[in-house]
């Protein structure tokens, strides 16, 4: 089960490695300025963490593939 303790503990990890993710209460917003609008209640801990490097990983394609045109 999510909770708001864990949620800020993702956060904090994923500050590390400068990634930065923006909530509104339990919902995330903003991961590394792209908005998106994630409940993390709707998640487990471990679907929330591969939802949020989905999303990087189509940050990343996008510029590689955009450096190929």
């Amino acid at each position: 089960m999510m909770t708001a303790a864990k949620l800020q503990e993702i956060v904090t990890i994923f500050q590390q490695y400068n990634i930065q993710i923006e909530t509104q209460g339990m919902l995330i917003t903003k991961i590394n300025q792209r908005e998106v609008e994630f409940d993390a209640n709707s998640y487990m801990v471990e679907q929330l963490i591969q939802l949020i490097t989905r999303v990087l990983a189509d940050e990343i394609n996008k510029q590689v593939w955009g450096l190929l045109k």
